[in-house]
């Protein structure tokens, strides 16, 4: 026969070892969400990069065949991928598969090391969307903060022509 307080303390040690149980299975998922997470975030890196690259050298090509008056300028440096001089502007671009908010941020903070290293701050600033998405609220904040948010090479090149048009002249 049980007696009601030893079922009491056998009920007890029960929950305590579950208990212990539950907390060890929650900090290994823990610790699988953590490395999860780590490889997420390298795997996304890694695309962007690639993403980064393929961009670079499309435009590479696309400004020697059609606007030769521009040169691409690999920057990789303090949030602008590439730089564009030519025509007497200087553009710093930052490319994404789609753009975000955090990329505008990311531009403007970048153009101390621009003027550092060319002397001068960027004539315009543009976040390039590979996917030719730009969701409306980034593209409203870019404009708010004086970035230009591009989708195809050709709107690039007009929109360095117009900034180089809008120059004064010395």
């Amino acid at each position: 026969m049980v007696r009601p307080g030893e079922d009491m303390d056998r009920l007890t040690r029960e929950i305590d070892r579950l208990t212990a149980d539950v907390r060890k299975l929650g900090e290994k998922v823990a610790s699988l969400k953590e490395a999860a997470t780590e490889d997420g975030e390298a795997a996304r890196e890694l695309r962007d990069w690639i993403t980064v690259e393929r961009v670079t050298i499309r435009f590479e090509a696309w400004f020697r065949a059609k606007a030769p008056e521009y040169e691409v300028i690999r920057w990789f440096k303090a949030g602008v991928d590439l730089l564009i001089e030519g025509k007497g502007i200087l553009a710093a671009v930052e490319i994404t598969d789609v753009p975000y908010l955090e990329a505008v941020d990311k531009i403007k903070s970048g153009t101390g090391a621009v003027e550092e290293a060319w002397g001068r701050e960027p004539d315009v600033l543009i976040i390039w969307s590979e996917s030719g998405v730009a969701p409306p609220e980034v593209a409203e904040y870019a404009a708010k903060r004086g970035v230009e948010v591009v989708k195809g090479e050709r709107e690039l090149k007009r929109l360095l022509d117009s900034v180089a048009g809008a120059r004064p002249t010395a």
